[in-house]
């Protein structure tokens, strides 16, 4: 058995392995996400995956309350901030129970071990243990790039010059 953390996307249902999840913190309302205006080395703010993004869902409305999960590999060299949009359960999902589903596309192949049925006739994809960030093939490098945002809190460089006219966040 191995615990996941269940997470909603829009309408896709994920299970992240809780040992790669460090933390699980709502983001507060006065902080903003905002898409990369450059190169990330450059960035001032903190870098964040947006699944919903990277999934392929239509970008979340401004005021809509988001969670930020704190992705570390097992290793602890690599990590991450994760955006979903909420916290389900903790489930116990028992291994061998996961099946391939080869109709997603390659970015969820890479991104997946496979689906696990839930009892309401849905699926939960099950993140891969320790996933690499960013995934190949290089054909989806812009959806990679869409989905990699800045968190820009009040009073920290780079809020004064964000203007949801001329940088829209969908």
């Amino acid at each position: 058995m191995i615990d996941h953390v269940s997470a909603r996307c829009e309408r896709f249902r994920l299970l992240l392995p809780t040992r790669n999840i460090e933390a699980i913190v709502p983001l507060s309302p006065s902080e903003r996400i905002t898409p990369l205006q450059g190169p990330h080395r450059r960035a001032q703010a903190p870098l964040a995956i947006d699944l919903r993004r990277l999934l392929g869902a239509p970008a979340a409305p401004p005021q809509t309350a988001r969670i930020r999960l704190d992705w570390i590999s097992s290793d602890t060299e690599r990590r991450a901030i994760l955006l979903v949009d909420t916290v389900d359960e903790i489930v116990n999902s028992p291994h061998g129970h996961l099946e391939r589903l080869p109709l997603l596309p390659l970015r969820l192949l890479q991104l997946c071990d496979g689906v696990l049925h839930d009892p309401d006739g849905t699926y939960r994809m099950s993140v891969r243990l320790d996933v690499v960030w960013p995934m190949h093939p290089w054909s989806e490098r812009r959806l990679w790039r869409q989905s990699i945002v800045t968190l820009v809190a009040p009073g920290e460089p780079g809020s004064e010059d964000f203007n949801p006219l001329v940088n829209p966040l969908s």
